[in-house]
């Protein structure tokens, strides 16, 4: 199992990190980043302005125990296109689809949670087998339909989340903690009212640009674009973060 990095923090590592969605809402809640995954240039070049103290790999393919530092939380925005209902819908066997290499990190790191996203349309091809394949090395996997809209963002854009937490931890805490309400029930319920003065990942987030547009832009602008049209909204991985860290304050 995992272990802090520093005293009192929880520690995270991000895998197809993208511009850093969830390096930046986790950040928010008061989690460190250690490490990203990253392949496309771009975005390697909007995280190390960032990010500049983190380490950065390129290929998840080459990454794993041997070069990655432990931490408390593995995070993930798997590659969507197998499993969107804009594609052809091949799943698994699409050579696009990462998620057995993500699979492959989570069980070498074993860190205490996991946390990933993804489109609706995994949960009809492989959703089932993701939380399986969670739940077969240890861990109590669940997942969550929630809608950017509940973050107060223009969009009904709906996006799975998966947590997974040890379930080693989850029956200690059940000892501990028997019968104790859920006080978080409805968390993702009507809208954030709060405003980011912050990097407005989100409010791009589903503002998709037609291709006709889109080739009258700059390589630039339209990286930008395609960052920001791929990155997670901020504001729910800062709140999954924030229930991480009650739940480890419960824990201790």
């Amino acid at each position: 199992m995992a272990t802090r990095a520093e005293a009192g923090v929880l520690t995270h590592g991000s895998l197809f990190t993208g511009i850093g969605g969830f390096d930046l809402g986790f950040e928010w809640a008061g989690i460190k980043a250690l490490w990203q995954v990253e392949l496309d240039e771009y975005c390697c070049k909007v995280l190390a302005k960032h990010w500049p103290e983190v380490e950065r790999f390129k290929d998840i393919k080459d990454c794993g125990k041997h070069n990655l530092r432990a931490v408390d939380i593995i995070s993930g925005g798997f590659p969507c296109q197998p499993v969107s209902i804009a594609g052809f819908r091949k799943g698994a066997s699409d050579h696009r689809w990462l998620w057995d290499e993500m699979f492959r990190v989570v069980e070498e790191i074993d860190p205490t949670y996991v946390v990933g996203e993804n489109v609706p349309g995994i949960i009809e091809l492989e959703l089932d087998r993701v939380l399986s394949d969670l739940e077969g090395i240890g861990y109590e996997a669940t997942s969550f339909d929630i809608p950017a809209c509940s973050m107060g963002l223009p969009t009904m854009e709906r996006h799975v989340w998966i947590v997974a937490t040890s379930s080693i931890f989850r029956c200690q805490r059940s000892k501990t903690t028997p019968d104790k309400d859920n006080r978080d029930e409805g968390q993702f319920q009507g809208t954030d009212q709060r405003r980011y003065n912050r990097w407005n990942i989100s409010q791009t987030r589903f503002r998709r640009v037609c291709e006709r547009v889109s080739r009258k832009l700059g390589p630039n602008q339209r990286n930008r674009l395609k960052g920001l049209g791929n990155a997670i909204v901020p504001q729910i991985a800062e709140i999954i973060g924030r229930m991480i860290i009650q739940a480890e304050r419960l824990r201790i």
